[in-house]
């Protein structure tokens, strides 16, 4: 991990770059509960870099992540397998409405791609996500992945887009 941050520029003026590099597995397991056993187990390496300033009352953040030699291996042994999984983000946090705004999210693997936008209110108390996007997948990927469940007896070709809302 590497940070570097502007000490000659005033507080509200400063800029912040950061780079992190780990494994995968190591983070899962500093993120889950550890009285339960993961869904799913994974293992990669993750590279990811971030810069931080802030712009127009708030603290902006661009931050791009890329998980390469995913393995995700679930509690019944099926196994999922991406060779890089890229995410990408611009957001922007203001305090005084505690709101997270994602102005642009976008997520690119073999097996989807994910735009998205919207906001999480309430950062430190209520959490309240408003979300919308677009996600395209691949069906005979997806198949592959869904195969152990099934008993091998699923087959989707094909490839899909929709939109998607959360709120």
């Amino acid at each position: 991990t590497q940070a570097s941050w502007d000490v000659f520029r005033p507080r509200e003026q400063a800029t912040a770059q950061i780079a992190m590099a780990g494994d995968v597995a190591r983070l899962q397991s500093w993120l889950a509960d550890p009285s339960q056993r993961p869904a799913w187990q994974l293992t990669g390496q993750l590279n990811c870099e971030a810069v931080v300033q802030p712009a127009e009352q708030r603290t902006s953040a661009q931050v791009t992540a890329v998980v390469e030699n995913l393995l995700a291996t679930s509690q019944t042994g099926s196994t999922w397998r991406e060779p890089a999984i890229q995410w990408t983000c611009k957001a922007s946090y203001d305090a005084s409405t505690d709101t997270v705004f994602a102005d642009q999210v976008d997520c690119v693997s073999n097996l989807v791609e994910m735009q998205a936008r919207g906001k999480l209110a309430g950062l430190t108390t209520a959490r309240n996500l408003d979300c919308q996007g677009q996600v395209k997948y691949d069906l005979a990927r997806l198949s592959v992945l869904l195969a152990p469940d099934f008993n091998g007896g699923v087959t989707l070709t094909g490839q899909e887009s929709r939109s998607f809302t959360f709120s």
